[in-house]
């Protein structure tokens, strides 16, 4: 481990008493040596509903060796769990008060749901222990008797385990196999972490043999083999070998005298003799804990009476509590456990036993002496010496012991001691409880068992809060005669008692329970607060156990004593009506000023809320028209009473928007809930608003790149909060969209190769299943697959991978993976398998609702469609036109919202559109244009793809040099992407076209537009190379005389543009001159022979000087109202003023302009 930095993990396995934690001893030398800690735990086979009882001592042992350290040491250490652990240290410190001497109290966590609390817990404990194992300490942690854990303890050795960044760990368990059978949670544990493939090396300790038992005499007795074998058959027939009885027996034997050192003569050292007959008939027990029961009793009556009382506290215990409950001095205690000590069944814990002899004086020093008391500790020799000790007391007995000792703890712990203290309190107190008579005392200890059961909770240990509740109503029913008094004389506590009963019983899977606990909830409850509080857990339930018929009535249910009535047919009527409702509440105030905005108070309004939030993730799979409804509910309900701080109302609210088409309002919608979560500090709530600001909202007005920002920030947040299912959302989604923007695939592998673990830690299938798509996909890009048409890696082939997540539901993947393919095959030039990629995909598109994917679709899908249009019949021709077109009207708006996500693709499929049309000059002109906001955008593969589309078209004109020049560019934009086999095939197929370090004929443009052009002007933005429109026009006219090369390049250009007229102004030693003039109403284009511009009365002189100057495109849409050129004479003159002025460059020098 030291030398790889991999854990290793150790099973130790052996019955008790065979040497277990004597091996750990000899194993865990090498890193004591290697400056590493060593930590130890022992599960109590006493106080199994303790939670991390082992874990809590490990850690507490870590704590105090740190404690040792230099000041300067212990400020590093402090930095450093700070750091680490950021805004949740006090999820540590409530199971490790001790931290607090390192890192200071730490203030209140933010509250969460069952399941993200358990989450957090889990993360952030497995950070904090990464924090002690590195390469300058390495960390071994000796957890003995397994058999004896608490599900929650093995849950988070399972998650330690399977956290692949935890580095330099020890980890050894030892437990009784015998005690371990295949049902047993930690053999669930063993099994599950092999199947998942890991190195778990094995231990079993056998007893020992008779051999090894006469060798052991033998070295023991200093006595020939041959004497001792007799004696070794007797010891081996009580003990079968087992090192701790035999161990114990040889002290009876020796006690009893039937074993003894028999003194020689002066030149005779002596001998060890003993008396086989004796042996053989003397009564020694064949079971070891009798044996020590037997032994215990022939000890002085105060030393039993410790022993015993001891057994009670626990493993470990202290000289102070000890004291307290035998009621007598320090001294007196002190002095009875020296007695155990010398007899070897307790040993002490460190060297503070020492300062036993320092308490002197004690009247006159109690409170000091006390406290070094509390410091000397001790621990059994043995658990068997526990059990032995245990068993000396009867029922009766332990109950008054327990009792006791949870009395005197409880008198000696204040508020603050008490809460780091609650569960070894509460266990005592109820194992006396049936002999409390006095009703106070009972309130007081059903009140401690819900204080017990919540911090358990917290800790995600469900089945000890379930224990803690089930005795809080079992204490309330003996305060009543009847459950219906309870409800009557004790109403507040039959209310907390049930509700957290009803929780804990459903986190434990006890469904059935916790809805008869629920209803009995429903029968009493006196507010429609209580009853929304108990509708809710009851929703939550049908959820979990996929009864949605059952759920949504519930919700319905709940909802109508808060006023909040919920429909159950006419949704569209009721969705315009909220968002009219909507609009009334938000009056005239900002949507930046709700950020201020008072908060909610009424628990009936917060009530309502959180039962709609409830219902969301239903109504979005199950009953998708009720969703908007639901969120415009909540959104009405912020926006009248106030703000929460889980604003997720407002983000569902976004989502309704985007549905709307009101993608600026929903983004703003979105962001508010993001600033909201920010503002109450709440992490859980930020998740969930990030996910849906990133993924449902921010794409539609902001670049991509954006949309990763929030995602990368929203998976720290769910490490943070626990949040892990909108976490793992946005990892998924993180995963999709850097793909789609077309980043460098080469720094995108690490990328999704850490999402994947992130995804795969938390366990959520959907997310895992995308995520892998997405692996498959960049492994053919980049070339590491058999042939283009292989979609595998290194983990799954295809197939696999469909199977799988039709294995688990998981339609959402299949769609995004079969999304990416079709722009794969594309690339590829195989258009007839997109096609029926993209035609399959349409059928289930709409489970990437809302998200960026359905408009990657489109765009991928009409260029499909435009790849395959010369191979179909007629009828197919217009269908795929027709579709083409009512695609392009749904990425128009999206181009007009966001062009930086959305224009170059309606670009690029304009220009496959205006090639279907034989619009030849309007498609070079709109390749070039898609190819400009591309790059400028920064969507490299969408670059590449564009010149390589532009290149096919110039191909199939018959210019192949203009081709070649596009094919280079297309060769570089790929390689730039990372598409490695893409770049191998165009090298391939082109290779006189290929320049290694070459540069296109393509340049980009600082691009300016007037106020009134928009996206609707294909035109608008771009600027073409002079010498392309030259070679392009000599292309596609075959003519070389300029009159006859003006005369058709004018008749494009004004077909192209759709323009009424066309001026064609060319620049003569600085003066501009009309060179040619044409219109639709002419069949010729007048060629002139050089008109000053200042002679012409019938141009727009000012918009020519205009962009003279600036070199950019202009388009007006109506100059009359543009405050820049509304002076001019022309324009005055004009019914019609729709512009469209576009220079012409050669070398980046201005030359000539069409108008």
């Amino acid at each position: 481990m030291t030398e790889t930095g991999r854990p290793s993990i150790v099973l130790i396995a052996g019955y008790s008493g065979v040497g277990k934690s004597s091996l750990v001893k000899e194993i865990n030398k090498p890193l004591t040596e290697s400056k590493g800690y060593s930590i130890s735990g022992k599960f109590d086979q006493y106080n199994r509903n303790v939670p991390f009882s082992a874990i809590i001592q490990v850690f507490s042992n870590l704590i105090e060796q740190i404690l040792t350290e230099s000041p300067e040491r212990i400020e590093e250490w402090k930095n450093k769990i700070r750091d680490t652990l950021g805004a949740n240290g006090k999820v540590i410190t409530d199971v490790l008060p001790e931290l607090e001497f390192i890192i200071g109290e730490q203030p209140p966590v933010t509250e969460l749901g069952p399941q993200e609390n358990a989450n957090r817990f889990y993360l952030v404990f497995q950070n904090f222990i990464k924090i002690f194992a590195n390469q300058d300490h390495p960390l071994a942690i000796f957890l003995d008797d397994l058999q004896w854990a608490d599900t929650p303890s093995l849950e988070l050795v399972k998650n330690l385990i399977e956290d692949a960044s935890v580095n330099y760990l020890f980890l050894i368990l030892a437990y009784r196999d015998n005690e371990v059978d295949s049902t047993h949670p930690f053999s669930a544990l063993i099994s599950g972490l092999e199947k998942e493939g890991f190195r778990l090396d094995k231990i079993l300790l056998k007893p020992l043999s008779l051999e090894n038992v006469n060798e052991l005499l033998s070295d023991s007795l200093r006595r020939p083999t041959e004497e001792t074998m007799s004696f070794a058959e007797i010891v081996y027939s009580k003990t079968r070998g087992n090192p701790f009885f035999i161990n114990e027996l040889l002290k009876q034997l020796s006690k009893e005298e039937i074993i003894s050192y028999q003194k020689g003569s002066p030149t005779d050292s002596g001998r060890w003799v003993w008396n086989l007959e004796k042996i053989k008939n003397t009564n020694i027990s064949d079971n070891v804990v009798e044996l020590l029961v037997n032994r215990i009793k022939k000890l002085p009556p105060r030393t039993q009476e410790t022993l015993k009382l001891a057994s009670c506290i626990g493993s470990n215990f202290d000289l102070a509590i000890q004291a307290k409950i035998l009621g007598a001095t320090l001294k007196e205690t002190a002095e009875a456990l020296m007695e155990t000590m010398q007899e070897e069944l307790i040993v002490p814990i460190g060297d503070n036993y020492r300062l036993v002899d320092s308490m002197v004086e004690i009247e006159k020093n109690q409170d000091k002496n006390f406290q070094i008391a509390k410091s000397i500790q001790f621990r059994f020799q043995h658990d068997r010496v526990q059990q032995a000790s245990y068993e000396l007391l009867n029922d009766d007995q332990k109950q008054s012991l327990r009792l006791q000792i949870g009395r005197i703890l409880l008198e000696n712990l204040n508020e603050k001691t008490l809460e780091d203290s609650i569960f070894d309190v509460v266990n005592h107190l109820n194992t006396g409880s049936t002999l409390i008579t006095d009703n106070s005392e009972k309130r007081k200890l059903l009140q401690l068992n819900l204080q017990a059961a919540q911090k358990a909770k917290l800790s995600a240990a469900y089945k000890p809060s379930k224990l803690y509740c089930l005795q809080a109503k079992e204490l309330l029913s003996s305060l009543c005669k009847s459950e219906k008094d309870c409800w009557n004389q004790e109403y507040d506590l039959s209310y907390a008692v049930h509700k957290e009963l009803a929780e804990v019983l459903y986190l434990n899977g006890d469904f059935e329970e916790s809805q008869e606990t629920i209803q009995d909830i429903l029968k009493q409850a006196k507010t429609p607060v209580e009853q929304a509080e108990a509708y809710n857990l009851l929703m939550i339930e049908y959820s979990a156990q996929g009864k949605y018929d059952l759920a949504m009535p519930t919700v319905i249910k709940a909802l109508k004593p808060l006023g909040i009535e919920l429909p159950t047919s006419g949704f569209d009527k009721v969705v315009k009506k909220e968002l009219e409702e909507a609009k009334k509440n938000l009056k005239d105030r900002s949507i930046t000023s709700l950020l201020d905005a008072p908060t909610m108070t009424d628990p009936s309004h917060i009530w309502a809320v959180n039962l709609l939030i409830s219902a969301i993730p239903m109504a979005y799979n199950k009953e998708p028209a009720l969703f908007p409804v639901i969120c415009l509910k909540m959104a009405n309900l912020l926006l009248k009473f106030g703000n929460l701080s889980d604003s997720y109302g407002y983000s569902c609210y976004g989502m309704v928007l985007v549905g709307q088409g009101d993608y600026k309002g929903a983004y703003d919608f979105c962001e508010l809930a993001v600033k909201l979560s920010e503002k109450y500090i709440n992490s859980g709530g930020y998740t969930k608003a990030a996910n849906i600001l990133a993924n449902y909202s921010s794409s539609f007005v902001k670049h991509l790149k954006f949309s990763e920002e929030i995602n990368i920030k929203c998976v720290q947040s769910a490490l943070d909060s626990g949040e892990f299912l909108h976490g793992s959302y946005a990892a998924m989604n993180d995963a999709s969209n850097v793909l789609f923007q077309g980043k460098n695939l080469e720094i995108l592998k690490p990328k999704i190769n850490e999402l994947l673990k992130f995804v795969r830690k938390v366990k959520n299938n959907l997310a895992i299943d995308t995520i892998l798509g997405t692996t498959l996909i960049l492994s053919n890009l980049r070339g590491e697959t058999g042939s283009h048409l292989d979609f595998s890696s290194t983990e799954y082939l295809e197939k696999e991978y469909i199977d799988l997540c039709n294995d688990h539901q998981s339609l959402a993947p299949i769609c995004t993976f079969k999304v990416m393919k079709v722009r794969s095959l594309l690339m590829y030039g195989e258009y007839q398998l997109a096609l029926q990629e993209a035609e399959e995909t349409n059928g289930m598109i709409l489970y990437l609702g809302g998200q960026y994917g359905p408009f990657e679709y489109n765009f991928l899908y009409s260029l499909a469609l435009a790849a395959n249009y010369k191979k179909v019949s007629p009828d197919r021709k217009k269908e795929s036109v027709k579709k083409i077109r009512e695609n392009q009207k749904q990425l128009l708006v999206l181009a007009e919202s966001c062009p930086e996500n959305f224009y170059h693709k309606y670009l690029l499929v304009e220009a496959e559109l205006a090639r279907l049309e034989y619009k030849n000059w309007k498609a070079a002109r709109t390749y070039e244009a898609a190819i400009r906001e591309a790059r400028k955008n920064e969507f490299q593969n969408d670059e590449a793809l564009a010149c390589e589309n532009a290149a096919l078209f110039w191909l199939s004109k018959g210019s192949v040099k203009i081709a070649g020049e596009f094919i280079n560019e297309a060769y570089h934009r790929y390689g730039l992407w990372g598409a490695n086999l893409k770049q191998s095939m165009l090298k391939s197929k082109y290779p006189e076209f290929i320049r290694e370090r070459g540069t296109g004929l393509l340049r980009t443009h600082r691009t300016i537009s007037s106020t009134t052009s928009t996206a609707t002007e294909i035109y608008s933005g771009q600027t073409l190379d002079l010498q392309s429109v030259l070679k392009s026009s000599t292309a596609i006219s075959g003519e070389i005389k300029l009159e006859n090369l003006l005369d058709k390049l004018m008749k494009i250009v004004i077909e192209n543009a759709g323009a009424q007229r066309g001026v064609l102004i060319l620049k003569k030693e600085g003066k501009l001159y009309v060179e040619a003039e044409g219109s639709i109403s002419k069949d010729d284009v007048e060629v002139l022979t050089g008109i000053p511009l200042g002679s012409s009365k019938n141009l727009p002189i000012s918009l020519i000087y205009y962009v003279e100057r600036t070199k950019e495109n202009l388009v007006l849409r109506n100059a009359s109202q543009d405050e820049k050129f509304n002076k001019d004479e022309y324009i005055k003159t004009l019914k019609r003023n729709r512009f469209f002025v576009l220079p012409l460059l050669n070398k980046e020098k201005f030359q000539e302009f069409c108008i």
